[in-house]
């Protein structure tokens, strides 16, 4: 959170993803904690994103719900992390009002070679982009078969170690694409 304040001052917008497990999750101290935080350092906007695994919003649903009600009031919200193999896409949407999903990365693999898994992924972004306000994530973008399928598909955002792979510093220059 101090890095987003800083970063701030300098001109910089950044957006966090903070990995919670469960015991995080169900801890009754962490939600009073966090915000607390977030007030402390004034970050209003949704730069901090609770990031959960599917699995342990599916396991704990009723504190997964609980949280994004929590965390709504201080203008945070959620991400459900390795979405679409286990579960259809909507009947995670109808149980979790999250504005964000990050597909998971098994439905990225071998999508240059097998047109089962590219049909798939496809029609998980496309289900997931028919729900207004719904950011996609789309992972494990390592090669540029894998781009080139997926940058036209609606995603909103492409992870992966291709066009660079992870620095100890925030400089990446977006400009030289």
């Amino acid at each position: 959170i101090v890095h987003i304040v800083e970063s701030r001052k300098r001109g910089l917008n950044l957006q966090l993803f903070v990995r919670i497990s469960t015991p995080t999750l169900i801890s009754a101290d962490f939600y009073p904690w966090f915000s607390s935080q977030i007030m402390d350092a004034q970050i209003y906007d949704g730069a901090v994103v609770l990031q959960i695994s599917e699995r342990v919003a599916q396991e704990q649903l009723k504190q997964t719900q609980l949280l994004l009600e929590n965390l709504q009031r201080i203008h945070s919200t959620i991400m459900i992390d390795g979405v679409g193999l286990n579960e259809p896409v909507d009947q995670l949407i109808q149980r979790l009002n999250a504005t964000w999903m990050k597909l998971d990365r098994g439905l990225v693999e071998n999508i240059a070679k097998q047109k089962a898994n590219q049909t798939r992924l496809l029609e998980s972004i496309k289900t997931l982009k028919q729900h207004a306000g719904l950011e996609v994530i789309v992972p494990h973008i390592e090669n540029a078969a894998d781009l080139q399928i997926v940058s036209m598909s609606g995603a909103d955002f492409l992870q992966g170690n291709f066009i660079q792979g992870l620095s100890e510093r925030l400089d990446f220059d977006f400009t030289s694409f």
